[in-house]
């Protein structure tokens, strides 16, 4: 197995998720968190051939850093990583351990999604600095008709300075909604998204290509 930037990529957003990850045979890479509140689901281009556990993939990433244009080959319990004349032995942890993901992708009938609306990822890093700037972490989704507004603000102050972007919907929303959501939990990659708010308190992040997608639930209901 080859150990490629978009694996090393996807390992460090995933560490951000859980700092453990269950791997499983096949070319998905899925994290859950603590919580239960973020899944990820990624399609990698290298094919994972064996299930094994690792408990720090942060101290895994720093160690096999060390190597370049390294391959991976795999023991009962072990993964050696070679470049050259160096290794890398790293032994797997017990998957009981890990807050394993259920490593199933969700699927939802059109009737499920209250709204749905295209989002660049330069729009969500503008998110990102409005929370910085305000130093808060509440962002409020919120939709009526054919348009989602995302607000960056203190839910808690109702005066409180606010950052607003609209979108249109690729969808009309079926009902009005507003859900709070905090921007901690928004641990995706630098991808352009398919955003959809589903009627049952969840929020996904797709990629066009379907090879990337979160779900992350909310915090409460504005």
């Amino acid at each position: 197995m080859k150990i490629t930037k978009e694996f090393v990529e996807v390992l460090r957003n995933c560490s951000i998720i859980n700092s453990a990850i269950l791997f499983k045979p096949g070319y998905i890479i899925s994290s859950c968190s603590k919580l239960k509140n973020i899944i990820s689901y990624i399609k990698i281009d290298e094919k994972i051939p064996v299930e094994f556990a690792i408990h720090d993939i942060n101290e895994f990433l720093n160690i096999i850093s060390i190597l370049d244009d390294a391959t991976a080959e795999f023991t009962q319990n072990q993964i050696i990583v070679k470049s050259g004349r160096k290794s890398v032995k790293y032994t797997f942890s017990n998957p009981a351990t890990i807050d394993a993901s259920p490593y199933l992708q969700a699927t939802f009938d059109d009737e499920d999604i209250a709204a749905q609306f295209k989002m660049p990822y330069s729009d969500f890093s503008n998110m990102l600095k409005a929370c910085s700037v305000f130093r808060t972490n509440d962002v409020v989704i919120s939709g009526d008709d054919n348009s989602v507004e995302i607000c960056v603000g203190n839910v808690k102050n109702k005066t409180s300075n606010k950052f607003v972007t609209t979108f249109n919907t690729t969808r009309p929303c079926v009902s009005s909604f507003s859900k709070v959501f905090n921007i901690e939990n928004f641990k995706i990659l630098n991808r352009d998204y398919i955003v959809s708010i589903h009627v049952e308190n969840c929020l996904e992040f797709r990629t066009e290509d379907d090879r990337v997608s979160y779900w992350i639930t909310p915090s409460v209901s504005a």
